[in-house]
């Protein structure tokens, strides 16, 4: 919560010029030296120091004699009642730290006594320092409470961090000293191009373009005047009127205190490249990011582009679920009934608020545009009104339309760059909608944990499992069969695109056995139906398309959900044991030889095959591989035998000696 006023150190002035508030307590030329920008100052090896007005005062050149004294009575007579004195008396001096990296070093004390005749100025500086660093290094400044606080960060952080990065740094540091000075005036400056590393310069002044977009922010201004308008219709049932309210109000506030601006970044000037260079270069990128290849039609357009993305993200799960034939078979027949039943609890204003506070401050905002800082910096203004939203959506069983509506990213994976196979969809949905998933997320939680409804072979996405238990459980369980003499089949089960092939059908109908009715269980259908998505390239958008198959990607609630889904797989194994970490999936046995492997792995793989079918997911054939694991002495008896065969849909399974499983290689003899 800071006032956020910036002020910029150029290159072509010798100043540290302050907007806002401090601008009308410094005086401009403020004259600095760096080793970054052309400034005509007083180059100095000395150590940082505090610089007080005091010492400023003995900075003066000593005059070659000793000056005459003064008669201390004949100064009480004469000068005690003077005007000045008094004036100085009733009008203590404002004090003024300005604290910073490196490039307030050497700063010219007589110049800056000039400067700031009038108050007491404090300069302390870190050379090599990050904005992190600064977090500790400020402490002592702020112990002096000064009156007005200039703060010069980011500039050793360009090298290893993104500008959004060092903006958000920038921004959560201003709002933990204001936190602990709310009356101390803090100016955030911009940061100055590096003369030592040209290659930054584009860095920075993209920086410099996120920090102005707080140039005259003052967060309590804000709050103020959103306080007006967080009384929402009481009358309403409707959360989705609830919502467009708040958003629309809180969105006109917001442009008026912190605009979003959006500025071309010029990138430094390179005598090497020619005119002609440079439009075959735009031309070249022109091509590689203007067309898509679908169905062997080139695409070309940002919109155009931007549809068939969507197309291709929006609907290759239910394409993969109807080419899965029919099986006689209930999928609900594996799933064991939970007597409990799950009913929400109002969510509090005090949980509202605790929630908005643990907001990622680096996440990028929804389709809505309301950012992470904005909501942080208001928490206590809008806990409230929010709180309304999510117990009224909660009690109607109704999610908000907009909330359901994810911005959705191509991100490049490898290969052709014209197949949309070849990318993988980044999902991002409200900051508010994520906020609400959240909250209901811990009760459904604890109630699965309470009534311990998902099985003990599932480390995903669970509190207290990682990749690293599950691997050990498994690891473990090998290792002890080798000792007892006895060899591994251990098959590896990759499945196609298992998140966004989810039957939202089946889903609900597991929901409900597992203790979800009534008006929750409304709640979760209006969660799950009529999702849409749009895409974006280059900054234009698609057109809106329903998603009829798939858990909601880029949530807080669709990573429980799937685990449900897929919970009462091991109930359908006989032979074989299976160790889940979410859809990655392996089914272990052991036996003294390979026909009793092969006979294990065999059964259950016809019996997980089954399952797949009836729950409409697809089994990869192609990555779906086993491996035999034992000691070196009992593998080499092994290849006597004839070797294992498996198959499945007259496919062939690879056998192999190593697998990478969860981010580790396990080979056969472990």
């Amino acid at each position: 919560n800071y006032t956020g006023e910036t002020s910029k150190q150029s290159e072509t002035q010798d100043s540290v010029d302050c907007a806002g508030q401090t601008k009308e307590v410094l005086n401009p030329n403020i004259q600095v030296s760096n080793r970054f920008s052309n400034l005509n100052t007083e180059e100095s090896n000395a150590d940082d120091v505090d610089v007080t007005q005091n010492d400023l005062v003995t900075a003066r050149t000593e005059p070659a004699t000793k000056p005459k004294q003064v008669n201390e009575k004949y100064n009480r007579r004469h000068h005690t009642g003077s005007k000045e004195t008094k004036q100085t008396y009733h009008h203590p001096r404002p004090n003024v730290a300005i604290v910073g990296d490196s490039m307030l070093k050497h700063i010219n004390p007589t110049q800056l006594r000039r400067s700031t005749r009038s108050f007491n100025t404090q300069i302390k500086t870190f050379p090599g320092a990050k904005v992190s660093d600064m977090e500790y290094y400020v402490k002592p400044t702020l112990a002096r409470t000064p009156d007005h606080l200039i703060l010069h960060v980011g500039t050793n952080d360009v090298r290893q961090s993104t500008p959004q990065e060092i903006t958000n740094a920038i921004s959560m540091l201003g709002q933990q000293i204001k936190k602990e000075l709310p009356t101390t005036n803090l100016a955030i400056s911009e940061v100055i191009t590096r003369n030592d590393d040209p290659s930054l310069n584009t860095k920075i002044t993209e920086l410099n373009t996120k920090l102005s977009q707080f140039k005259n922010y003052n967060s309590h201004q804000f709050k103020e005047e959103l306080s007006y308008y967080t009384n929402l219709d009481p009358t309403s049932n409707d959360p989705n009127v609830l919502w467009n309210e708040f958003k629309n109000n809180f969105l006109t506030i917001a442009e008026k205190h912190a605009p979003v601006r959006q500025r071309r970044v010029k990138s430094e000037h390179k005598p090497w490249l020619t005119k002609e260079i440079k439009r075959l270069m735009h031309h070249r990128d022109y091509l590689k990011r203007q067309s898509l290849n679908v169905d062997d039609q080139v695409i070309t357009g940002d919109t155009n582009i931007a549809d068939c993305f969507n197309q291709y993200f929006s609907s290759i799960g239910c394409k993969l679920s109807k080419n899965v034939q029919n099986i006689n078979v209930d999928p609900m027949t594996f799933v064991t009934p939970t007597e409990s039943s799950f009913h929400f609890s109002c969510i509090s204003v005090q949980e509202t608020f605790d929630a908005l506070n643990q907001l990622n401050s680096r996440k990028s905002p929804g389709l809505d545009g309301i950012s992470v800082k904005l909501l942080k910096d208001t928490s206590d203004v809008i806990a409230q009104p929010l709180a309304n939203i999510f117990n009224l959506s909660l009690q109607t069983a109704i999610f908000p339309d907009e909330w359901k509506i994810a911005k959705v990213s191509p991100v490049f994976k490898e290969g052709n760059k014209t197949d949309c196979g070849n990318y993988r969809p980044i999902s991002v949905i409200s900051v508010v909608a994520k906020l609400f998933e959240g909250l209901v997320y811990n009760q459904l939680r604890t109630f699965i944990a309470d009534n311990s409804i998902l099985v003990e072979q599932q480390s995903g996405f669970r509190s207290q499992h990682s990749t690293e238990t599950a691997l050990l459980g498994s690891t473990n369980e090998w290792l002890y069969n080798m000792d007892s003499g006895l060899i591994n089949g251990v098959l590896f089960l990759d499945l196609k695109k298992a998140f966004d092939t989810v039957d939202h059908e089946i889903l609900l109908k597991k929901l409900h056995l597992y203790g979800i009715k009534g008006t929750t269980y409304a709640w979760f259908e209006s969660y799950i139906q009529n999702r849409k998505s749009i895409c974006l390239m280059n900054g234009k958008k698609s057109h809106a398309r329903e998603i009829r198959c798939g858990v909601p990607q880029g949530s807080n609630l669709g990573p429980i959900l799937f685990l449900l889904y897929i919970n009462d797989l091991p109930k359908c194994l006989e032979t074989t044991k299976a160790n889940l970490f979410a859809d990655d999936t392996n089914l272990s046995c052991a036996g003294l030889d390979a026909n009793e492997i092969e006979t294990k792995l065999k059964r259950d793989l016809e019996n997980v095959h089954s399952w797949l079918r009836c729950n409409k997911l697809t089994l990869n054939d192609s990555k779906t591989e086993f491996m035999i694991i034992g000691s070196r002495h009992h593998l080499t008896k092994f290849e006597d035998n004839p070797e294992i065969s498996l198959a499945i849909r007259d496919n062939n399974i690879k056998r192999v000696t190593n697998k990478k499983s969860l981010g580790f290689i396990i080979d056969d003899q472990l």
